[in-house]
């Protein structure tokens, strides 16, 4: 019943009034993720300009709404695990992507590291090892900030070794995470830079409530150079910038993802796509929402 529905609403896609079309539309996606290669199939034989852009709109809102669907299990669960929440922004972009090549990559990179690793290190030479085998064998290198989704996208940064700070950050971070080496991500202005801190109470909101359990700062974007909080404030300082908990204290997971959407939304903005623009700001206030309720 359900695939001669479908094959009804396709013949009539190509129908010139949008408010058909809407409902039309509606009906489908109401159908599910089922109908996506039935879409796919009439996308690649039939050479209707509009038939073939409104399937991949109606293609694009599926996709959409059953990452909405895990979006909402991984804010239910506060953001947890960030590889999870990285994944599903790789999705995101790339629907079709194999998420286990991407897994398969930290892998590959984590047991590289920790072949280097010994109990013995102290957490500066954790962190100059780690630096050695990120930077130096793996080549993984920072650039400036630009619009390139090469450079923004997690699963490409991976790739190809190149990315902005914000990207470079979770991709350490994560690495750091699967290492059990205490880093947390802090949103400093026009940076991002991981917090080193201390091993008996590493967690999140332990850190928030006494931020003399961080120890020091590593700046992923310089080859993991490491600082003080001391001279954090001197570069607030200079940029006239107040030293606020939010650029010095840990940010959470989910403020991590809202940070590489927003990276994101400006790309696509400079981009012209206007659906995936649109999308990425729903998405930043779905997240935004859950900050704001659990403010984090």
């Amino acid at each position: 019943m359900a695939e001669v529905k479908l094959e009804t609403l396709i013949k009539l896609l190509d129908d010139p009034d949008e408010e058909v079309y809407f409902q039309i539309s509606d009906e489908i996606r109401n159908l599910g993720t089922y109908v996506i290669p039935k879409l796919e199939s009439i996308w690649e034989t039939n050479p209707n300009p509009l038939i073939q852009e409104r399937i991949e709109n109606i293609i694009s809102e599926i996709q959409l709404h059953e990452l909405c669907i895990e979006f909402d299990e991984w804010l239910d669960d506060n953001g947890q695990n960030l590889l999870t929440g990285i994944c599903l922004v790789n999705r995101f972009q790339y629907p079709e992507y194999d998420q286990n090549d991407f897994l398969r990559s930290i892998q590959k990179i984590e047991q590289s590291i920790w072949l280097e690793l010994a109990p013995y290190l102290t957490s500066f030479e954790q962190i100059n090892v780690f630096n050695k085998v990120f930077y130096e064998i793996y080549g993984f290198q920072g650039i400036p900030v630009n619009e390139n989704m090469n450079h923004i996208m997690p699963n490409r940064v991976l790739e190809n070794k190149k990315g902005v700070a914000l990207t470079i950050g979770i991709i350490y971070l994560l690495l750091a995470e699967r290492l059990h080496i205490p880093l947390k991500g802090v949103n400093l202005p026009g940076r991002f830079i991981l917090a080193y801190c201390n091993k008996e109470n590493p967690s999140y909101f332990s850190v928030l409530n006494n931020p003399g359990n961080i120890l020091f700062y590593v700046n992923p974007h310089k080859s993991g150079a490491i600082f003080t909080i001391d001279e954090i404030k001197e570069f607030l300082n200079k940029y006239d910038l107040p030293a606020k908990n939010e650029f010095i204290l840990p940010c959470s997971n989910i403020q991590i993802v809202y940070l590489l959407f927003e990276y994101m939304s400006k790309a696509y903005e400079s981009m012209r796509n206007k659906q995936k623009f649109h999308q990425s700001e729903f998405l930043m206030k779905h997240l935004q929402k859950k900050i704001s309720e659990n403010d984090i």
